[in-house]
């Protein structure tokens, strides 16, 4: 997993940047799933943007990957919108891509909302 301050490609640069941290590349092998490692993964990641003074959490999905939309669903994230674009395949194909927009707020304080 990654955490990043700001993501222009997905979600442009409309001034929300500054109130949001940007997770990317969440993966837990197989062998290690079902244990609650990717919901620990996102509680660090709501730490680092608390610690920063920012109050979301947000991430991207491939719009058609039902079931990881579901996980960030059942963890908490509010669909926001889809964004697509344009991009050519090695083999010279042209090829859209399509992602989903996910977001939560995060607590101020573990268990309390943020003013």
């Amino acid at each position: 997993m990654t955490l990043q301050w700001d993501d222009p490609r997905f979600w442009g640069d409309d001034g929300t940047d500054a109130e949001a941290g940007y997770v990317h590349r969440l993966a837990v092998r197989r062998t290690h799933a079902g244990i609650g490692l990717g919901a620990r993964l996102l509680t660090w990641a709501d730490d680092r943007v608390r610690e920063a003074g920012r109050s979301r959490l947000r991430l991207d999905v491939v719009s058609d990957n039902r079931p990881l939309r579901r996980y960030y669903e059942s963890a908490g994230f509010s669909y926001l919108r889809d964004v697509t674009g344009d991009w050519t395949a090695p083999d010279g194909t042209p090829q859209t891509w399509s992602t989903s927009l996910y977001e939560r707020e995060i607590a101020e304080f573990p268990g309390g909302p943020i003013a």
